[in-house]
């Protein structure tokens, strides 16, 4: 390049480069249709997954809301068992002690029930010594009430069958 000549080089080659700019800017144009168009797209495809995106997080959530009010039912029968467990636990508590205090009373039961059985023997020894007394007892009974100051006699009623002889009641309270 010379001196002489840049002046005349000089808007030459700032007009060759609009030119090369402008052939960039017509081609750019001439592609920026079909570039939009494909952005168009993407961004339509995009939308439709940020749709379906969003779609998808509000049946989340209203399936969360569900989970959480199926965890406070839940929770709230967790609590009511726990409840009558411990209730359960309080009647098992009382069902042992009266357990406890029937076996005790059991024992004292069979203590006794083995007392009565040792002693059988001696009432059943007794009994049949008195049974042959038993006819002699009611005589000499009814001798002593004819006696005077004896027991008086129940008035009769007309129509009432009087007394057995055999079955009058006589104890040691009926004395005058």
């Amino acid at each position: 390049m010379s001196v002489l000549t840049l002046p005349f080089e000089l808007p030459a080659r700032v007009v060759r480069r609009a030119a090369d700019d402008l052939g960039a800017i017509a081609r750019v144009a001439r592609e920026l249709p079909a570039r939009l168009d494909t952005l168009d797209a993407r961004a339509a495809r995009v939308q439709e997954q940020l749709d379906r995106a969003l779609t998808l997080a509000e049946s989340i959530d209203r399936r969360g809301e569900s989970v959480v009010e199926l965890g406070s039912r839940i929770e709230a029968r967790s609590q009511a068992m726990i409840e009558i467990g411990e209730r359960v636990l309080e009647l098992g508590d009382i069902l042992m002690e009266r357990s406890t205090l029937m076996a005790d009373r059991a024992k004292e039961v069979a203590d006794r029930g083995a007392d009565v059985a040792a002693a059988l023997p001696t009432l059943q020894r007794a009994v049949s010594i008195a049974e042959p007394l038993e006819g002699a007892v009611e005589r000499l009974g009814r001798a002593i009430d004819r006696l005077p100051g004896g027991r008086p006699r129940p008035p009769q009623v007309p129509g009432e069958a009087a007394e057995p002889a055999g079955e009058r009641n006589v104890t040691s309270t009926d004395e005058p």
